[in-house]
């Protein structure tokens, strides 16, 4: 387990959150534009138009369901190995919801009500433990 794949899931949900961004951006778009009028098509720019939105966010929520899949495949990967490192009971709870959940430190020190400073400590703690039982520099 490299720090790179400790971010994986960050990254990830990251590029998750903006394809699903964009395919609101395209939906709304989609509904500005009126295709009939008393049943009838307005003519080829527009259903040009609504085809090639349609096909985009097709194509986008394709591409989402397969970051939520490598989402849900790295934060497996990123719990088991945060499980298997010797961490105390509190070590293990802010490194879950730093790697696996994805929460920043804000985040974490009000859900764990704690101090900055301890979450910090807990963190290096914890990533000095993982690091040693995976044999990362």
């Amino acid at each position: 387990m490299t720090t790179l794949e400790l971010n994986k899931a960050r990254d990830l949900k990251q590029e998750a959150r903006r394809k699903a961004g964009q395919i609101e951006k395209l939906r709304g778009a989609l509904k500005g534009i009126v295709p009939e009028r008393d049943g009838q098509p307005r003519g080829n720019v527009l259903t040009s138009k609504i085809e090639e939105l349609t096909i985009k966010i097709i194509d986008l929520d394709n591409e989402l369901e397969e970051l939520e899949t490598a989402l849900s495949a790295a934060q497996l990967e990123i719990a088991s190995a945060i499980s298997a490192a010797e961490t105390t009971d509190e070590e293990f709870n802010v490194l879950y919801l730093r790697y696996v959940f994805c929460n920043n430190f804000l985040d974490i020190q009000y859900k764990l009500d704690m101090s900055d400073a301890r979450c910090f400590y807990l963190h290096r703690q914890g990533l000095k433990k993982l690091k040693a039982k995976f044999n990362l520099k």
